[in-house]
């Protein structure tokens, strides 16, 4: 989905109930794959909200979910909402040694708060170097 430069995404909603939602590292890329809601640095703005709603979750291979306020923006990092109805694994890092992950972050010198992680399912898989982080950096 591309945005015009001028439009603010204030929450994400994925929706496969019925199916799998699968996040991993790109064959033979310098990336991994990603959701991600971000307050980029010098903005003023919260970073946005996202909610997934899936039967199985997998994020492996140093793939993440993600939201953050960036270096010095005056935003807060959105909340993350997960209803997995069977299932969420997140398992292993990328080659660069990056973790998959969950995560809801503050960087340094941005003014806000982290956001919230909220998880639903019946089975939580974390392995091999994945993680679930909220974290604040103060400086």
């Amino acid at each position: 989905m591309k945005l015009p430069s001028n439009h603010c995404l204030t929450r994400l909603i994925l929706n496969g109930a019925r199916s799998k939602i699968e996040l991993a590292e790109g064959a033979g890329r310098s990336f991994s794959s990603a959701i991600q809601a971000d307050s980029q640095s010098e903005a003023a703005g919260d970073a946005g909200n996202i909610s997934i709603l899936t039967g199985n979750l997998s994020i492996k291979g140093g793939a993440f979910i993600a939201s953050t306020a960036s270096r010095s923006s005056g935003g807060n990092a959105g909340d993350i909402d997960i209803l997995s109805t069977d299932s969420i694994e997140v398992v292993g890092t990328a080659l660069n040694g990056a973790s998959s992950g969950i995560s809801v972050a503050v960087e340094a010198e941005a003014a806000g708060n982290a956001g919230n992680i909220n998880i639903n399912t019946q089975k939580l898989s974390l392995a091999n170097g994945g993680s679930i982080l909220a974290s604040n950096v103060c400086t």
